[in-house]
């Protein structure tokens, strides 16, 4: 995107707007800013008078507002919930718990690899190790949720692991695409900038709205695994 700082400034407007939109809580207008921000991007090829891969530019300008803006700014949504300080927190430690457990135990069991081509430092093995240690984890915090019942911990578990495992599978699928490694040094030992991202780029919009619908719906949700299935 950095050979044409239109799309470039374009995306850095848009996402202060998200940010705006958070701010004041206009939920409705964060919603729809997808489809402004793609609006007002396709009008920049005619404003350049230009159709040389254009396509492209709207493309990875769209990605960056969704994956970098929208997507990850549900982390202020969150926020803005219940106890919201707490759960940014423990929605963060149980995501980097389970992806660093994952990759620890890639490296000295398993021999099926998840996506060999896409992310072959990880098997099946290790996620199968990791996941319920992810969840025990969440039930041991779970004094930081609204909740201490079982659908709003069980909840969060889900999120982190799925929603961590996806992030980080779409960001490397990306990553080789683009033929990019680092995009600058975020945290030493820890990687670059999107290392440490590309997880809650998928966790915060489904932990949001898994907390959301829990804390909304609350009455109509069964409040427990015993009422969930009838027992």
């Amino acid at each position: 995107m950095y050979h044409r700082s239109n799309f470039v400034w374009a995306s850095y407007v848009g996402v202060l707007g998200l940010a705006y939109c958070v701010h004041i809580g206009n939920r409705d207008l964060y919603n729809l800013a997808p489809m402004i921000f793609l609006g007002a991007i396709c009008l920049i090829p005619i404003l350049r008078n230009s159709h040389k891969q254009m396509i492209q530019y709207l493309a990875l300008t769209l990605m960056a507002f969704m994956f970098l803006g929208w997507s990850f700014l549900h982390i202020g949504w969150i926020y803005k919930l219940d106890r919201g300080p707490y759960l940014v927190i423990y929605i963060t430690v149980l995501t980097e718990v389970f992806d660093n457990l994952s990759l620890a135990f890639s490296r000295f069991w398993g021999n099926h690899k998840m996506f060999s081509r896409i992310t072959p430092r990880r098997n099946w093995e290790a996620f199968f190790i990791a996941a319920p240690l992810t969840f025990l984890l969440a039930f041991s915090f779970r004094h930081l949720l609204p909740e201490r019942s079982e659908q709003f911990w069980i909840g969060s578990g889900l999120a982190a692991v799925l929603g961590g495992s996806l992030g980080d599978l779409v960001l490397s699928v990306i990553r080789r695409d683009l033929g990019i490694k680092d995009v600058g040094v975020f945290i030493i030992g820890r990687g670059d900038l999107l290392s440490v991202m590309d997880r809650l780029i998928f966790v915060a919009p489904i932990f949001y709205y898994v907390m959301w619908y829990l804390e909304t719906r609350g009455g109509i949700v069964p409040h427990s695994i015993h009422q969930l299935f009838g027992l």
